[in-house]
C-alpha cells in the first residue's frame, strides 16, 4: 500500500462497494498483508491487500499468483468465493467464511480429518494452480537471500557435554566418554562409588517441542544417519538412525537416562545438572556461566567440565542453533537498526558475552584468544579436569588442560565487512555442505 494511504482509498477503487455505506475493521492474522473485515448493505466481505515488497523480498508468493490461486481455490469449492480483483493495488474482495481455528484435538476428531480429506481431494481434483512450490527449493532460496545482505549477523552455537569431574576422577576414569557405550561404562562406575549413589546418569531435552527434535537429530548425525539425503529427500530408514534412536529409547528402558528426563527442556535440565542430580548433561553454551555462579544456586561451581557430545563409534554431533540479527526492510530507523547490530556484534562487546554469559561470539579470533576464555578461573576447584573442544562440526580433538568456557560454539565469521573470518570460516563452510543438520 506504499502509492495507496489508507484502506479507504482501497476501498473506493472496490466498484462493488461504490457509492455505498461501508464499513470496515482490521482482521488479526496475517503475517505480511493486510486484511480487513468489510460491512456493505448487510453483508459481509474480506478484503485481502497484498504487499508485492513481501515477494520482492524472496517471502511470499507473487501477487500475480496468489490472486491466480485464489481465484482456482474459489473455483474447485475449496477456498472462498472471489467477488471482485484489483491487480494494480493489488487486492482481492473475498466472502467472508466465518469459522474458528482448529485445534491439535479437533484435527484428530475422526470427523474432521475426513472433512479436510475431502476438502485436499478437492482441491486436488480441481484447476491447477499457477504455480508449483517446493519447499526445499525454497530453503535455498531464502538461504541465498541471507547471504547477499550484509546486515544479516548470525551467531553459531553448537551443543556440548557436560560432566561432574569429581565423580569421574573418584572413579578412576582419565578422559570424558566418546561414545556412548564409554558414556554408559562410565555412568555405571560412578554410580558405584559414595559420589555417585542416587545420581542420574545422563539427560538432554527430550520434553515434546524443538529440542526433543534436536537431540533426535544429533542422535541419528551421531551413528551416522541422516534426516534428509543430499537431494532433501527424507531419508530416516536406515540401520545408522535406527541406532541413534535406539541410544535414547533404549535409554530410558534401561535407566541411563532418567524417566523424569522426558519433562526436560533446558532450563528443567539445566537446574537438575546444577542441583548435582546428574552426571552428564546435554546442552547449550549458555550453561557454563549458569553453573559457574558462586551465589548458592548451582552445586557444581568449580566442579563440572564440558566434552564434545558422544556419538556411535567416536564424537558424536552436534546440531548449529542460530540467533540471527538482521534489519527489516519495513524498519523506520535503518541506521539506527545497523547502528545496533554493530555494536553488539563488535568484537568488546562479543567478548563481554564471552566472559559474563559464555554465548557464542560471531569473531574467529576470540575463539583463539586465551585471556578472553576464563571468566570463572579464580572460582575453579584444583581438581577439576576441563575438557578444551576443537571448533569443528565433528569435535575429533580433545586435549585435556586448564579450565577454558565453551569452544564448541561454531563460528559463523566476521562480525564486519572489513574483516575476513581466515582459516576457521573456511574450514567451517567446507564442512557445511556435508553437515548432517543444523537447527
Amino acid at each position: 500500500m506504499d502509492t495507496l494511504r489508507s484502506v479507504e482509498d482501497v476501498l473506493a477503487r472496490v466498484a462493488m462497494f461504490s457509492g455505498r455505506v461501508v464499513e470496515h475493521r482490521r482482521l488479526a492474522g496475517g503475517l505480511s498483508h493486510q486484511i480487513w473485515l468489510v460491512t456493505c448493505g448487510g453483508r459481509t466481505y474480506v478484503l485481502r491487500v497484498l504487499d508485492p515488497a513481501v515477494s520482492a523480498a524472496g517471502l511470499g508468493v507473487p501477487p500475480a499468483q496468489e490472486i491466480t490461486n485464489t481465484l482456482r481455490a474459489a473455483e474447485s469449492g475449496v477456498g472462498a468465493r472471489v467477488y471482485e480483483v484489483l491487480p494494480d493495488v493489488p487486492a482481492l474482495v473475498l466472502e467472508f467464511l466465518p469459522g474458528r481455528t482448529l485445534s491439535a484435538g479437533n484435527v484428530r476428531n475422526p470427523a474432521t480429518g475426513i472433512r479436510i480429506a475431502e476438502a485436499c481431494r478437492r482441491l486436488h481434483a480441481g484447476p491447477p494452480f499457477g504455480n508449483d512450490f517446493d519447499i526445499i527449493a525454497k530453503q535455498r532460496e531464502l538461504l541465498a537471500i541471507c547471504r547477499r545482505h550484509d546486515a544479516l549477523k548470525i551467531f553459531l552455537v553448537s551443543a556440548g557435554l557436560l560432566m561432574n569431574p569429581p565423580s569421574i576422577n573418584t572413579a578412576g576414569i582419565s578422559a570424558p566418554p566418546k561414545t556412548w557405550q564409554e558414556l554408559i561404562s562410565d555412568c555405571d562406575k560412578i554410580k558405584a562409588t559414595p559420589q555417585g549413589a542416587g545420581v542420574n546418569c545422563y539427560a538432554g531435552q527430550f520434553q515434546k517441542y524443538e529440542g526433543l527434535t534436536v537431540n533426535a537429530a544429533e542422535a541419528i548425525n551421531s551413528a551416522g544417519g541422516v534426516i534428509t539425503d543430499a537431494e532433501g529427500k527424507p531419508n530416516v530408514n536406515t540401520p545408522e538412525a535406527k541406532a541413534g534412536l535406539d541410544f535414547l529409547a533404549n535409554g530410558f528402558k534401561q535407566g541411563y537416562i532418567a524417566k523424569e528426563a522426558l519433562t526436560y527442556k533446558e532450563e528443567e535440565s539445566r537446574r537438575a545438572f546444577q542441583e548435582g542430580k546428574l552426571i552428564f548433561l546435554r546442552n547449550w553454551p549458555y550453561v557454563y556461566q549458569l553453573a559457574s555462579k558462586n551465589d548458592g544456586s548451582s552445586q557444581v561451581v568449580g566442579k563440572f567440565a564440558v566434552a564434545p557430545l558422544p556419538g556411535l563409534n567416536g564424537p558424536g554431533v552436534s546440531s548449529l542453533g542460530g540467533h540471527a540479527l538482521a534489519i527489516s526492510s519495513y524498519a523506520k530507523n535503518k541506521k539506527t537498526a545497523a547502528d545496533f547490530i554493530n555494536f553488539y556484534t563488535a568484537k568488546d562487546t562479543n567478548t563481554t558475552q564471552v566472559t559474563q554469559a559464555s554465548l557464542a561470539p560471531v569473531w574467529t579470533a576470540i575463539y583463539d584468544d586465551p585471556t578472553s576464555g576464563n571468566p570463572r578461573r579464580r572460582q575453579t576447584s584444583k581438581n577439576a579436569r576441563w575438557v578444551g573442544i576443537s571448533s569443528s562440526r565433528r569435535q575429533r580433538r580433545i586435549a585435556i588442560g586448564p579450565p577454558r568456557p565453551w569452544s564448541s560454539s561454531v563460528p559463523s565469521g566476521s562480525s564486519s565487512r572489513r574483516r575476513k573470518c581466515g582459516n576457521t570460516c573456511a574450514q567451517l563452510q567446507a564442512s557445511l555442505p556435508s553437515a548432517a543438520h543444523s537447527s
